[in-house]
C-alpha cells in the first residue's frame, strides 16, 4: 500500500510556470545578463503598487514598497521575474542576493492580459 501512494493518480497537466520570482539589488546588471547573455526577452516591467510590499495586500512580495518587478520570457509559457531589492537590504529571513520569492503555475496567468498577479 505504501508503494501505491507514491504513484500519481493522473498525469500532470503542467505546461510551465507562470513565473518564478527572484530578488536582485542591481536590476541593470540583471537585465544585461538575462537579455544580452542568455537571450531572454524582457517582456514586462512594473513597479509594485503601494501597499503590496508592507501592507495587508502583500501576497508574497518582498517587504519593500514601490520596488521594480521585471519579467523575462523563458519560453514554454514560463517567465522568470525579478524584484529589485534596495541596495544593502535583503528579503526577510534570507542572507543571499538571489532568493526564490514566489512561484505560480502557468495556468493561473490570464491569457493575453500582460499583467502580473502582483499588480
Amino acid at each position: 500500500m505504501h508503494e501505491q501512494a507514491r504513484r500519481p493518480l493522473r498525469s500532470s497537466t503542467t505546461r510551465g510556470v507562470h513565473h518564478l520570482a527572484l530578488c536582485t539589488d542591481d536590476m541593470k546588471a540583471t537585465i544585461d545578463f538575462y537579455v544580452e547573455v542568455l537571450g531572454m526577452p524582457l517582456v514586462h516591467a512594473m513597479k509594485v503598487p503601494p501597499g503590496l510590499g508592507t501592507g495587508p495586500g502583500n501576497r508574497g512580495n518582498p517587504p519593500y514598497e514601490r520596488v521594480r518587478h521585471y519579467f523575462f520570457d523563458m519560453g514554454n509559457d514560463s517567465l522568470l521575474a525579478f524584484f529589485e531589492i534596495p541596495k544593502g537590504k535583503e528579503p526577510r529571513g534570507t542572507a543571499t542576493l538571489l532568493v526564490p520569492c514566489s512561484i505560480a503555475p502557468s495556468s493561473s496567468r490570464p491569457r493575453g492580459s500582460g499583467k502580473s498577479r502582483h499588480g
